[in-house]
């Protein structure tokens, strides 16, 4: 059973009518539109490979919190039960169809978006990760055929000590959000965590835009100095998840940016 038919076979048991199932990304995550009904089913593909279906149900408690206390996110839908569903091995979750258009891009906009959102993750009282994930990281890549690199990269790992502090997104880049009608909305929250706030201003900062750099001016008040002291930690995880995702594509340009991020985590390693 392929992601697309494990959640089209969860989402017609719960009785949603759905006559069209169209793919809208398919990388990290398999995200369907289960047209016409105004929700996206979301399975998971390289993040099963080291977290079960408990992390997705306390994504979905935060999701869930957040949207009952009005910040500025792509909340679950409630349509049907949101899950986590396991169907076939596939852990699947049901969000709220959001009428995505790039040509309301706003960065500031987001980065208004992301200090709001931080002032309602204070008060989550849930337990999250640390944002670094270092635990995590290193069982990545423990998976991974040696190599120089990877020896390298391992190494680092070993070196690097936890990041904490309050909720955050813990991957706010600009493609994990939604511009919709009124406004732009956060969304893609599976890297919850806790650590300072200049992590997910950090996120921001690694593609290196014009546009990125004028969510992280809106954003406002925040410690440079953090954000790049969090940046090793934040280039570690992003080299070792994006291994995982070019496993899926055969798309050159992946292969590219994967390789270009571990020399920038490589680098990061020689000089500390």
């Amino acid at each position: 059973m392929s992601a697309v038919d494990a959640a089209l076979t969860v989402a017609r048991a719960h009785g949603l009518p759905t006559e069209h199932a169209r793919v809208i990304r398919d990388l990290t995550n398999v995200l369907v539109h289960l047209d016409p009904a105004p929700v996206v089913a979301r399975v998971p593909i390289t993040l099963a490979r080291l977290r079960d279906a408990g992390w997705f149900e306390t994504e979905l408690q935060l999701a869930r919190f957040l949207a009952r206390e009005g910040a500025p996110i792509a909340p679950p839908t409630d349509d049907l039960d949101p899950g986590p569903h396991v169907c076939d091995g596939f852990s699947i979750t049901f969000w709220r169809w959001i009428d995505h258009d790039l040509e309301r891009a706003d960065p500031a906009a987001a980065g208004r978006a992301l200090r709001e959102l931080h002032a309602v993750l204070a008060t989550y009282p849930g337990e999250l990760p640390t944002c670094d994930r270092l635990d995590e990281v290193r069982r990545l890549l423990a998976t991974f055929p040696a190599s120089a690199d990877i020896d390298e990269l391992r190494q680092f790992a070993e070196r690097l000590t936890p990041v904490s502090g309050r909720p955050i997104h813990g991957d706010a880049h600009l493609q994990n959000v939604l511009w919709s009608p009124a406004g732009p909305l956060w969304g893609d929250l599976e890297n919850v965590c806790r650590g300072p706030v200049e992590w997910d201003l950090a996120c921001l900062r690694f593609r290196g835009r014009v546009e990125d750099e004028e969510a992280i001016s809106a954003y406002g008040e925040h410690s440079e100095r953090l954000v790049e002291d969090v940046m090793p930690h934040l280039t570690l995880f992003l080299a070792a998840w994006t291994l995982v995702v070019v496993d899926r594509t055969d798309r050159p340009r992946a292969h590219e940016e994967a390789r270009r991020r571990v020399e920038r985590a490589l680098a990061y390693a020689r000089e500390m």
